[in-house]
C-alpha cells in the first residue's frame, strides 16, 4: 500500500536506490523519514506520521507539529507487588470484653488522664503490634510494671470509663517509604521524568551557534514559545537554562542542610477515626525479642499505673513518637451536656527556645534583556541594516520610522539697511553720501540727506536780553520719483521693448521675449481659457476646472460689443471713412531667384551627361561611350563638360542667395 503525498495527496513511489518516497505528481521527494511511524496516524488530522530519530518523536508534516511524547510508545509494565499486603482489619487487635459498669457516683471527680491497657491475645501472624509509648501527661515517678495479663484493682465497685482500643502509632509518609520496602512514586513524577529524559539538554555553546530551526525545536521540546527571531529564541532558551541551574543549586543547598528537630511540642487536635485509619501504614512482620513489649496490660483508673518499656526512650524518640502518634480520645460515663463547667487553672505557658532562623535562598529570576533600540510597535529590539541605513523589526516585519534629526536653524543675520531690490545690506559710501548695493551693482534711491543740527550763534554780551530764537522747521521728506512702467516684464518687472519686425515685446534684461498676451486669462493660473460650446462655459485645461459663470458672461458681452462696433464701423458713411487717418504699412518683399535656379539646373544636367558618356562607361568597359578622333581628344572633351557643369552649379547657387537677401 503506497503512502499519500504530504503536499498533493497523490500516491508515493518508493525508490529503493535512495530509500525514500517520491511523488510523481509533485516531481519531488517526500521529507526524509516520512512514513516511518510504523503505520501510526496523526491523532489530530489522521495523516501519516514521520519518525524523527534525532528527537525520538513522531512528526506530522500536514499539521506541522509533533505528536505527543508518549504517542506510539509501549506503555511501561505495571510494578510487581513485592508482598501481599494484609487487610486493614487484620492489623487491629480484637476488642476485649468490658467489665460490668456500676451506678454513676453522685460527685464527679476531677478528670485525671487514665489509660486502660488491656491484655490483647496473640495477634495474627502477618503483623505484630508495637509497644505503646508513654503519653507525656503520665508522671515520671510511677514505676513501670511489665503487664503480661489483665490487671484490674478495684477495692469497691467504681465505674470504669470506656477506653478506646490501643492503636499502634502511624508514621509519616516519608518514614513509610523507607520502612515498608515498597517505593511509592506518583504517576505525574514518572511522566515528568520521562519528559525530562526525552528532552535534549540545554548547552550554552550549542545555543549560541545553533541555527534558527534547531532553536525552534529546542524551544518546542522544553515547552517554550517557538515564534520570534533568532535572538528571541536564544534569550528564552538561556533564561530557561539559568532557571534550571538555579533550581538545581537550590535543591543541593536544601539537601546539604541538616534536618531540624522541633524545639517545642505543641498539643495537637484530636484525630478522627477515619484520619487514624488513613494514617496507619502496613508494615512487614517484625520479630520482637522482648516479650514484655508484645502485650499491653490493663491498669485500673484509680491506681493509674503506667507500663514503661524496658529501656528508657531518648528525648528525640519521645518527641518523634509524640508528634506522629494520634491522640487518644477518652470517653466518660456522664454525657458532656450534663457536666457542670468547673473553673480550671490557666495552663502555665512554657517558653520554647527560639529556633534559629534559616535564611531562605531567594529565587533566581533571570533579568530581562535590556532593549537599546525598542520597536515603537511591539517594543522588541530593532536590527540595524547597514545597506539601507534603517532600523528593521523582524517581529513586525516592517521598518521603523526614520529618525527625525532636529537641527537648530540659526537666526538670520541682522541687516542694518536692506536693499529695496534684493534685500541685502547696503554699504554707505561717504564720498558720495549715498548707499551702494554690491549685489545689484547700483546705488540705492536717494532719500535726502539727514537734517543738519543748527549751530547756535555765539553769545554776545548785549545789555538788552536776547530775543528768543525761532524753533527750527523740520525739512520735508525727500520726494521719491515713482516711474510708471507701461509694459513691465513678467519676470524682472523692467520695461519691455517692442520689436516691430516680429510684432512682440522683448526684455533686454532677461534676454528673452515676453509671453504672448492672453485674450481670456484664467483667474487661477493666468493661462488662456477654452470656450466649451456644449455647456456654454469657459474651461481651463491647466487647472482642470471651469471658470465662473460671471466671467463667461463678461467675455461673451465684450465679444458682442466688439462685433457690434465692427459692424457699425462698416456701415458708417464714406466721409467718416475718408476722415479717418490711413497708416501705410511697409511690405517686405524679396527678388525673384528663378534665373539662379535655371543656371543651377543647367550645371546639374552637364554633370549628368559627363557621368553617362564618359565616367560610367570608362569604369565598366575601360573606354568612353564614343570617341572624337583620338583617345586624348575624347578625354579632354569629357573634362570640359565636367568643369562646365560645376561652374554652372556654383554660379546658380550664389545668384540665388544674393537675390533672396535683396529687397525690392
Amino acid at each position: 500500500m503506497s503512502l499519500p503525498c504530504p503536499n498533493c495527496g497523490a500516491d508515493l513511489r518508493y525508490i529503493e536506490d535512495y530509500g525514500r518516497q517520491y511523488c510523481d505528481a509533485c516531481g519531488q521527494y517526500a521529507p526524509e523519514g516520512y512514513g516511518g511511524g510504523k503505520g501510526l496516524g496523526c491523532p489530530k488530522c489522521g495523516g501519516v506520521l514521520s519518525y524523527i530519530p534525532d528527537y525520538d518523536r513522531y512528526f506530522c508534516y500536514k499539521d506541522q507539529e509533533y505528536a505527543p511524547d508518549d504517542y506510539g510508545k509501549e506503555p511501561a509494565p505495571p510494578p510487581e507487588d513485592s508482598a501481599e499486603l494484609p487487610r486493614f482489619d487484620e492489623l487491629l487487635p480484637p476488642e476485649p470484653e468490658e467489665p460490668e459498669r456500676a451506678a454513676p457516683p453522685s460527685e464527679i471527680p476531677a478528670p485525671t488522664p487514665t489509660i486502660d491497657v488491656q491484655a490483647a491475645p496473640t495477634p495474627p501472624p502477618p503483623a505484630m503490634p508495637e509497644v505503646a509509648p508513654t503519653p507525656p501527661s503520665a508522671p515520671a515517678e510511677t514505676p513501670a510494671e511489665p503487664a503480661t495479663s489483665s490487671v484490674t484493682a478495684a477495692p469497691e465497685p467504681v465505674p470504669l470509663a470506656p477506653s478506646m482500643e490501643s492503636i499502634p502509632p502511624s508514621t509519616p509518609l516519608s518514614g513509610r517509604k523507607k520502612e515498608s520496602g515498597v517505593r511509592v512514586i506518583e504517576a505525574g513524577a514518572i511522566r515528568e521524568a520521562k519528559r525530562e529524559t526525552g528532552r535534549p539538554p540545554l548547552v550554552r555553546e550549542e545555543i549560541a551557534r545553533a541555527k534558527k530551526s534547531a532553536l525552534m525545536d529546542l524551544a518546542n521540546a522544553h515547552g517554550l514559545e517557538s515564534m520570534g527571531t533568532k535572538e528571541d529564541l536564544k534569550e528564552r532558551l538561556i533564561a530557561e537554562l539559568e532557571r534550571k541551574e538555579a533550581e538545581e543549586t537550590r535543591a543541593r543547598e536544601e539537601a546539604a542542610k541538616p534536618a531540624e528537630v522541633p524545639a517545642s511540642l505543641e498539643p495537637q487536635a484530636l484525630a478522627s477515626v477515619e484520619e487514624v485509619k488513613a494514617s496507619i501504614e502496613v508494615r512487614p512482620p517484625l520479630v520482637e525479642h522482648e516479650a514484655s513489649a508484645t502485650e499491653p496490660a490493663h491498669i485500673d483508673a484509680a491506681e493509674s499505673p503506667v507500663s514503661a518499656p524496658s529501656e528508657p526512650p531518648s528525648s528525640s524518640e519521645t518527641a518523634i513518637s509524640e508528634e506522629v502518634r494520634p491522640p487518644i480520645r477518652e470517653s466518660s460515663a456522664t454525657p458532656a451536656w450534663m457536666i457542670e463547667p468547673t473553673a480550671q487553672p490557666a495552663p502555665t505557658p512554657t517558653l520554647a527556645p527560639a529556633a534559629t532562623p534559616v535564611p531562605e535562598t531567594p529565587a533566581v529570576v533571570p533579568e530581562a534583556p535590556r532593549v537599546i533600540n525598542p520597536c515603537p510597535t511591539c517594543g522588541r529590539e530593532l536590527s540595524y541594516l547597514d545597506p539601507y541605513d534603517r532600523y528593521y523589526c523582524y517581529h513586525c516585519k516592517a521598518y521603523a520610522p526614520p529618525v527625525v534629526k532636529v537641527e537648530t536653524v540659526p537666526a538670520p543675520p541682522r541687516i542694518g539697511k536692506p536693499c529695496p531690490t534684493c534685500g541685502r545690506e547696503l554699504t554707505f559710501i561717504p564720498d558720495y553720501n549715498r548707499h551702494y548695493c554690491y549685489n545689484c551693482k547700483k546705488y540705492a534711491p536717494l532719500e535726502g540727506r539727514p537734517a543738519e543740527t543748527p549751530t547756535q550763534a555765539p553769545a554776545v554780551e548785549v545789555a538788552p536780553p536776547p530775543k528768543p530764537e525761532p524753533a527750527p522747521v523740520p525739512m520735508p521728506p525727500p520726494a521719491i520719483e515713482i516711474v510708471a512702467v507701461k509694459h513691465p516684464c513678467p519676470t524682472c518687472g523692467r520695461e519691455l521693448s517692442f520689436i516691430e519686425k516680429y510684432g512682440r515685446f522683448y526684455c533686454y534684461s532677461c534676454k528673452k521675449y515676453a509671453p504672448a498676451r492672453v485674450k481670456n486669462p484664467c483667474p487661477n493660473c493666468g493661462k488662456e481659457l477654452t470656450y466649451i460650446a456644449q455647456y456654454g462655459r469657459h474651461y481651463c485645461p491647466a487647472c482642470g476646472q471651469y471658470a465662473p459663470k460671471e466671467m463667461t458672461g463678461r467675455i461673451l458681452a465684450a465679444r458682442s460689443r466688439a462685433v457690434s462696433a465692427a459692424m457699425a464701423a462698416a456701415t458708417a458713411p464714406a466721409a467718416t471713412a475718408a476722415a479717418t487717418r490711413t497708416v501705410a504699412v511697409a511690405v517686405h518683399r524679396h527678388a525673384n531667384p528663378g534665373g539662379a535656379i535655371a543656371i543651377m539646373a543647367a550645371g546639374l544636367i552637364a554633370l549628368l551627361l559627363y557621368g553617362a558618356l564618359w565616367a560610367i562607361p570608362t569604369a565598366l568597359n575601360g573606354a568612353p561611350y564614343f570617341t572624337v578622333g583620338s583617345a586624348a581628344s575624347t578625354s579632354a572633351l569629357g573634362a570640359v563638360v565636367e568643369l562646365l557643369g560645376f561652374l554652372l552649379l556654383g554660379l546658380g547657387a550664389i545668384m540665388g542667395l544674393v537675390r533672396l537677401r535683396t529687397a525690392k
